[in-house]
């Protein structure tokens, strides 16, 4: 979720979306709200899962990684999310993800 809420996306400029307009251009998500990043990470789980709840990652989130900013956490954590980045940047359909706050 830290991921997802303290970073940027952007996609590959031929990744296509049903809901955006295709102008060649890359497409850019912000960084998610908290509730925002709990459904999208919620969504990946069965829904008879209890993980499927996004309360459950909104309350682990807030429980245990309450950072809204990078200089916020402490360096194992911080180092932990600079290797996801680093993952999400290899996917076929990312073309970068930034910290933007």
């Amino acid at each position: 979720m830290i991921v997802l809420h303290l970073h940027e996306i952007v996609a590959r400029p031929e990744v296509q979306f049903d809901d955006m307009a295709d102008d060649g251009q890359p497409k850019r998500f912000a960084p998610e709200t908290r509730r925002g990043a709990a459904e999208c990470v919620a969504k990946v789980w069965p829904s008879e899962d209890p993980r499927s709840d996004p309360v459950y990652w909104s309350s682990l989130y807030n429980f245990k990684t309450p950072f809204e900013d990078i200089s916020e956490m402490p360096p194992h954590l911080a180092d932990q999310m600079s290797r996801f980045v680093e993952e999400l940047k290899c996917h076929p359909m990312v073309l970068d993800a930034y910290h933007k706050y």
